[in-house]
């Protein structure tokens, strides 16, 4: 996997995901998490062997990430999970 953040335009020239209602949704489901308010994805990172995005978003306890996972060719949402590396 290779970290793209910040060059999401020369590897997706076709534009990008909008995450946020899936973010607002997917939420919820990680409670007593809650993501960070406003914050961007800490970390982008794309599978060209899959085509396949992880999108990081840093979470309220500390080495923990809501990770989204994009097909990023047809831009389809295949789920979520929570990766906590302190546990790691």
């Amino acid at each position: 996997m290779v970290n793209i953040k910040g060059h999401e335009d020369i590897s997706h020239p076709w534009g990008v995901l909008d995450l946020t209602p899936y973010l607002i949704a997917a939420e919820a489901s990680i409670s007593p998490l809650q993501l960070l308010s406003d914050a961007p994805p800490s970390a982008v990172y794309h599978s060209p062997d899959w085509d396949f995005d992880h999108v990081l978003y840093l979470c309220d306890r500390s080495n923990t990430y809501l990770v989204v996972v994009v097909a990023s060719g047809v831009g389809l949402i295949h789920g979520h999970f929570v990766l906590d590396l302190s546990t790691a």
